[in-house]
């Protein structure tokens, strides 16, 4: 079986919607490819993670079925290191095993942001990431930029709890070090910001008002602007920025976010409209994040190649055996045509596998922006020369 395992990092602080994200994204995904025509399968890649993402469900469950108004998330946070795989399994069109796809994740208590135990016991993992996902709790940022710059007492009480509840200082942080490091292995960041529990911002899932710029607008105020006045200024020219805006439950809405003991506390309610779909879950964007992750690997595997990842997927769906031949026994062919051959012979698969992808969830402009995709500048890789810069453009789709 074709494999390509990729590992995505996560930052958030406690209850900023780490473990959140992971399970409905299991619970989103597998529903939508329940029966699918491409014969796609999602699932555990262990029982650890299958065990952990099932009670996660089933707490969600529990509260929803609580009386109006309840917490969300009224559960504790992570208390401990979790490591999860997930995996997708693709049938392809060439005859051979499926592609499989595994994603490993790592859970850690959003305690340790700031603490000397994210470097020693996250920092290898992280270092090692492709990606990095940075879940934002939607009800905590929207209170912050509602309270930011107003001077009455109340707002200013807000106003700091939500800055407490964020932790963005710690996370900017880890992010910026992170991108420094993979600019330095020859490769371009890709970070996601991810604002979850945003039931109340989009009319689009069940919602009746359409707050999706004010979220947007908060977002890049509160993470994007100060996390690149930071970085150095060469790192500044090679990442790649974008928000997903995600649906952690799809059937309530935000009653009020309030300050107790310091912290932020939301309180949310079921919709009434929600009757016809038996009350059950309606989270929605995680697959889409998921396809982006996928589709800027394959970005990435064409940068490498100093081609546009669309020249790169033609190449594969339009390669013959006769060519795998030519590239192989032919030794005088330069470094970027025998990479071009190896991909070409082992890829096509996953090109095929993230098509398929695209195809079943296409992209969701409401929910998704490119903040910054300065790629185009990045210096050519394996000491090419600096004129070979202008065809390695951006891998990944803006």
């Amino acid at each position: 079986m074709a494999n390509l395992a990729l590992k995505i990092g996560l930052l958030a602080p406690t209850k900023g919607g780490k473990t959140t994200l992971l399970a409905t994204t299991l619970n989103e995904i597998s529903s939508i490819l329940t029966g699918n025509e491409f014969g796609a399968k999602y699932y555990a890649a262990d029982v650890k993670t299958r065990d952990a993402i099932v009670r996660k469900l089933s707490e969600y469950k529990a509260i929803l079925r609580l009386n109006d108004p309840f917490a969300v998330p009224s559960m504790p946070g992570t208390v401990d290191i979790s490591d999860y795989s997930f995996a997708l399994s693709v049938p392809t069109g060439h005859g051979g095993d499926p592609m499989r796809l595994t994603l490993n994740f790592k859970d850690f208590p959003g305690g340790w942001l700031g603490d000397t135990a994210i470097e020693n016991e996250i920092g290898p993992f992280l270092r090692e990431a492709q990606a990095l996902v940075v879940p934002i709790a939607s009800d905590f940022l929207l209170a912050w930029a509602d309270t930011d710059g107003k001077a009455d007492p109340a707002s200013l009480e807000k106003n700091v709890a939500a800055q407490i509840s964020l932790q963005a200082d710690d996370i900017l942080m880890i992010l910026a070090d992170w991108i420094v490091g993979r600019v330095k292995l020859g490769e371009r960041p890709y970070v996601a910001f991810v604002p979850v529990r945003c039931e109340a911002c989009f009319a689009d899932n069940g919602g009746t008002v359409d707050e999706s710029e004010k979220l947007f607008a908060a977002v890049q105020e509160c993470f994007v602007k100060p996390l690149y006045g930071r970085l150095a200024e060469f790192a500044r020219d090679f990442v790649k920025v974008e928000i997903h805006a995600i649906d952690t439950y799809g059937i309530v809405e935000l009653l009020e976010t309030k300050v107790i003991s310091g912290q932020l506390e939301s309180t949310f309610k079921r919709r009434t409209a929600t009757e016809s779909n038996g009350g059950h879950f309606a989270s929605k964007g995680s697959f889409a994040l998921l396809t982006r992750l996928l589709n800027y690997e394959m970005g990435e595997m064409a940068r490498g190649l100093r081609m546009k990842q669309e020249e790169l997927e033609n190449k594969i769906r339009d390669r013959t055996f006769l060519k795998d031949v030519i590239f192989t026994l032919f030794p005088r062919l330069d470094e970027s045509g025998k990479r071009l051959a190896k991909v070409m012979s082992t890829n096509d698969a996953l090109v095929e596998c993230i098509a398929k992808f695209k195809d079943m969830v296409p992209p969701d402009p409401v929910r998704q922006r490119v903040v910054l995709d300065q790629g185009e500048t990045l210096a050519p890789p394996d000491g090419a020369d600096a004129d070979d810069g202008a065809d390695i453009a951006s891998g990944g789709e803006s």
